[in-house]
């Protein structure tokens, strides 16, 4: 499983404010981490393996200041839909997991600790649940653990789409 995500995202991204570090550090984490990743792993992974991406519905949600981000995101997401189409000759299925906003740790430096909880509050009082998701309910991945709920869905076998 690959799994990419940036906590960089920041008030002054709107078009006229945009730097090249801030393009690279987004797109270098986001999409070429992932690629390049997604190389070096494909000659070691079993036929029938899974690869699952972080993309994010901010790829559609367009909104203010995000820009940067969601281009990074849905970069993801259309490099999973053309890997499956180029992995399925070994039966590797490759998916994106698009979640909400997951509440991260870095909201404060991304908005400023005054405005942070309010930031909170707004986005989880737009979500049916009337809460912001966490990471372990998205993708939870390492040696000593299980993969969440979703990511299982997705690492299934019986999830493939038959041919």
């Amino acid at each position: 499983m690959i799994r990419a995500a940036s906590g960089e995202a920041r008030k002054d991204t709107s078009p006229a404010k945009i730097t090249e570090q801030h393009y690279e550090r987004i797109f270098g984490v986001n999409v070429r981490g992932t690629v390049f990743t997604l190389q070096m792993a494909v000659p070691v992974l079993d036929d029938g393996a899974s690869v699952i991406l972080n993309s994010s519905v901010c790829a559609d949600d367009g909104v203010e200041a995000f820009g940067t981000c969601a281009a990074s995101k849905a970069a993801l997401r259309s490099y999973a839909r053309t890997w499956a189409n180029e992995l399925k000759g070994r039966g590797i299925r490759a998916n994106a997991i698009s979640p909400g906003t997951i509440d991260p740790r870095a909201i404060p430096a991304m908005v400023g600790a005054e405005d942070a909880e309010t930031v909170k509050a707004g986005v989880a009082a737009q979500v049916p649940s009337g809460r912001m998701g966490t990471a372990e309910e998205v993708v939870t991945w390492s040696p000593s653990s299980r993969p969440s709920r979703a990511a299982s869905f997705l690492a299934r076998r019986s999830t493939s789409r038959r041919q």
